[in-house]
C-alpha cells in the first residue's frame, strides 16, 4: 500500500465513513486503489465492482479458529463463478471438525516440507528421530488409528474434488 493511503483518511466517496464499511468493501477499496496506482487495466472494473456476500451452507458462527483454513480451501477451489460454490465442507459439525483438522495437517505438512522452507532438512531429521525413538505400542496404535481416519477423510475429499472436475 502506498504511504499516502491511510486507513483513517479514507471514505467511501458517498458520505459513508470508511470505518463503518465491512471488511470486504475495505479490501475491495485497497485493491482498487493499488490497481489504479500501478496503472492496471482492470482498475476501473474493480472500482465499479459490487461486493456481494455469498451464503455458504457450511458457514459457522462458533468457529473463530479455522478462518485461515476455510480461506485457503476456498481459494483452492473457487473459480470466480456465480454458479453455486461448493468446496467440500460438510454441514455436519463432527464431520466438518475432522475435515478442518485434516486440512490443517495438510497445510502444515505442505509448508514444512516445501522446498523453499530453509528448515525442511531439520524438520525431516527431527521427524526421523521421533519415529525411531518410538517404542510405546499404545502411542503407535493411536498414531495408526489417526492415520487411518485421515486417509479416509482424504479419500472423501479427493473423490469430491474429482467429481467436481
Amino acid at each position: 500500500m502506498h504511504e499516502s493511503f491511510a486507513y483513517y483518511k479514507m471514505t467511501s466517496g458517498k458520505g459513508t465513513s470508511f470505518r463503518s464499511l465491512g471488511s470486504p468493501s475495505k479490501v475491495k477499496h485497497y485493491v482498487a486503489e493499488y490497481l489504479k496506482h500501478v496503472g492496471h487495466p482492470a482498475a476501473s472494473r474493480m472500482v465499479n465492482a459490487i461486493v456481494t456476500r455469498k451464503r455458504l451452507g457450511w458457514e459457522t458462527t462458533d468457529n473463530f479458529i479455522d478462518c485461515g483454513v476455510f480461506t485457503m480451501r476456498h481459494m483452492e477451489v473457487y473459480k470466480g463463478s456465480d454458479v453455486r460454490f461448493e468446496c467440500g465442507f460438510s454441514t455436519n459439525k463432527a464431520v466438518q471438525k475432522m475435515q478442518l483438522k485434516n486440512l490443517r495437517m495438510k497445510i502444515a505438512t505442505k509448508l514444512l516440507l516445501s522446498d523453499v522452507n530453509v528448515y525442511k532438512g531439520t524438520v525431516m531429521e527431527t521427524a526421523k528421530e521421533m519415529i525411531n525413538g518410538m517404542r510405546d505400542e499404545r502411542v503407535l496404535k493411536l498414531l495408526n488409528e489417526e492415520a487411518s481416519k485421515q486417509e479416509q477423510c482424504w479419500r472423501m475429499l479427493s473423490k469430491w474434488k474429482t467429481d467436481q472436475k
